[in-house]
Formats: C-alpha cells, structure tokens, sequence
C-alpha cells in the first residue's frame, strides 16, 4: 500500500478507517477528560481488586499529552463485535454440561486484528509520530471516546455508540495531524433505566458506571489467578470466560449489528464449550484451541479451574468421572482444589433430591 505524501483531510481519513473494517470514527481533543477523578477514587476504592497494573502509569492515565507529546489530535475508532443472543450462535453439539464465554472472544483475538489495522490506518496517514493503541496502553479508552463524541460510558459501565449499542471494541490513534474536533463529550442516553444493574447476578454496581472488581464475573473468570474464593464461586453460574449479562439487557443493544470483520465472527463451538472437554485439555490443546484468541489470556490452568466450577454449579452427576480423573491428575493445584470442590457440590445437590 502506499504511503500518503500529503497529510489527509479529515473526511479521507474516516473513509480510510471505514474501508479498513471500523464502524465508527471521532475525532476529539487530548485533553483530559473530565472523568479522570472518578479513576483517583475507584482506584482508592480497590475495585480493580488484584488489577495491579491499573495503578502503574496512572499520570498517563490521567493526562494524555504525557503519553504522546507531539499529539494534536486523539482519533476513537470502534470495530464491530459479535452480538445477539448465544442460541442464535454457533453452540457445542456434545451432550454434556456447556459453558458460556463471552461474545467478544467468539473469534480471533481482537488485539492482533485491531491492532493490524490500526497500524495500516496510520501508515496510510503519513504520520510518522502517530502511536497507534488498543486495550494495552494506560489511555482512558472509553472516556476519551466520549468526550470525542463517539459514545457516552452507560450504567454498566460501557461505551454506547447509537446505532451500535455497546458490542464493540474501542481502539485509538494519537496523530500529530490537527484536525477539527467533533461535537463532543456525547451526552448521556441511559436515561432512568436500570437494567444492568438489575440484572447483574453479583451486584457488582457500586455507581452508574463504576463496577467493583471483586464482584465481577468477568474479573474472576479472566484476571484472576490462583483459586476463587468459595464465596463467589456461585456466581460465576455456567460461565468459564467473561460475562455479558449487563450488555444482554442493554435496550440500546437491539442495535446492534455484529461483527463485519469475518476474523472477529464466531467459530463454531466458541459460544457454548464442553466443560469436561476444558477440564482434560493440555497446554498443547489449550493453545491449538485457544492461542490466537483473547480466551488465551485465563491461561490453561484458569480456563481448567472454571470449567470446574461451572461444572459444580450445573450440578450434573454424569460430570462426576471428569472431575474425579482431573482432580487426581491435572498438574495444577488450582485445578484440583476446583474439581474437589465441584465433587462436593455435586454430591450435595445429589443427597438433597434423596426421597425423605
């Protein structure tokens, strides 16, 4: 491809990112949003529970001149993923206990494919200081989206594009190019609805917005490393990677398109997993299955140890034999622990359907 010798207009560039898969495109200013504070206090709160790495960068966080210095311009661009109900996906055709894993992991891994076309977007540009972001680097993602227009941040604590809903990746690009800001920060549009916080089986709400980690689903089931506290292995129901239940109930949602990018569609057999299928696969397996996705990031052992869980809470004898072989085999203790107590879970459930 070739390389642009003059610097695009505004309008070119948002054809560019519309012809390399993005939806959506807004341009605003890198200036810190006026959300920055409510980072400070979640922060001091500890919901981001074991989330170390939010702490770190904090400054860039906060301000993101500090990160890109020679920046005019920060670029929101959203891509499409995944949406609808899981029965309209492709489901697992074993007959044993299924798992969830949440819609945005459904295909391949949104970083290497965002992050390739980001890459593309900026050598179209011609800016050779343009720095190109998606997830990993310490940017307030979704409140520089809003304040550039492109969505407002929901009760749950989600982008919201109109026309989009909230099944969407966000990506960034700090351009040395100035171009006019659209009209932004987008107002709010939830409204007096409370779906989300309704219907989060953890109540992990502490504020419109703002979850608290350690109440999260999707925190236990993806960051977290080591065993799952008795207490909160309950809620995870049936699901081994995420959650979206806050999302499913979005009225915005119906929205939604789904993915366009055929990398990002679903496979089959991602939305619904064979849990004992999970519990015996090795890092080979997990890594010919799982390696260029983002469910790569629980790790074998954490995948395993859900999958156990869920397991314990689905509550089907059949699934007794699984447990009992990976219990006394798998070479992770966090494993093992999980299946001993899906074991004891199961015969509990058992002995209480016992004739009295």
């Amino acid at each position: 491809m070739d390389v642009s010798t003059t610097v695009p207009d505004r309008d070119a560039f948002v054809r560019a990112a519309l012809d390399r898969g993005f939806s959506r495109i807004a341009f605003g200013p890198v200036t810190p949003s006026g959300r920055v504070r409510l980072l400070e206090a979640w922060l001091a709160a500890g919901n981001h529970a074991s989330m170390s790495w939010m702490e770190r960068h904090v400054d860039l966080r906060l301000d993101p001149r500090r990160m890109v210095p020679e920046a005019r311009t920060l670029v929101s661009l959203w891509m499409d993923y995944p949406s609808g109900p899981q029965a309209e996906e492709p489901e697992f055709s074993g007959a044993g206990p299924t798992g969830r894993v949440a819609r945005y992991a459904l295909g391949e891994d949104y970083h290497r494919v965002v992050r390739q076309k980001l890459r593309d977007l900026v050598r179209w540009s011609g800016d050779a200081l343009a720095r190109a972001c998606v997830d990993t680097a310490p940017v307030l993602e979704r409140a520089a989206a809003e304040q550039a227009g492109l969505g407002w941040i929901g009760k749950n604590g989600c982008l919201i594009v109109p026309g989009r809903g909230s099944y969407g990746f966000l990506a960034e690009v700090f351009t040395s190019l100035e171009y006019s800001p659209d009209a932004g920060p987008h107002p709010d549009r939830c409204g007096t609805c409370t779906r989300c916080h309704v219907a989060c089986p953890t109540g992990a709400f502490v504020a419109p917005g703002q979850i608290d980690s350690r109440r999260c689903i999707a925190y236990w089931t993806i960051e977290h490393r080591g065993a799952i506290p008795e207490a909160v292995r309950p809620w995870l129901g049936d699901w081994v990677f995420g959650c979206d239940v806050c999302q499913e109930v979005c009225p915005w949602n119906r929205f939604a398109p789904g993915a366009s990018e055929p990398r990002l569609q679903p496979r089959p057999g991602a939305a619904r997993v064979d849990l004992e299928e999970l519990l015996v696969l090795d890092e080979i397996g997990f890594e010919r299955r799982y390696g260029d996705t983002a469910v790569r990031r629980t790790r074998r052992q954490g995948l395993a140890r859900n999958a156990a869980i869920a397991l314990g809470n689905v509550g089907d004898a059949r699934s007794l034999p699984a447990l009992e072989r990976a219990r006394d085999t798998d070479a992770e203790e966090v494993v093992r622990e999980a299946c001993d107590w899906a074991i004891g879970r199961i015969h509990e459930r058992l002995g209480s359907e016992q004739p009295r």
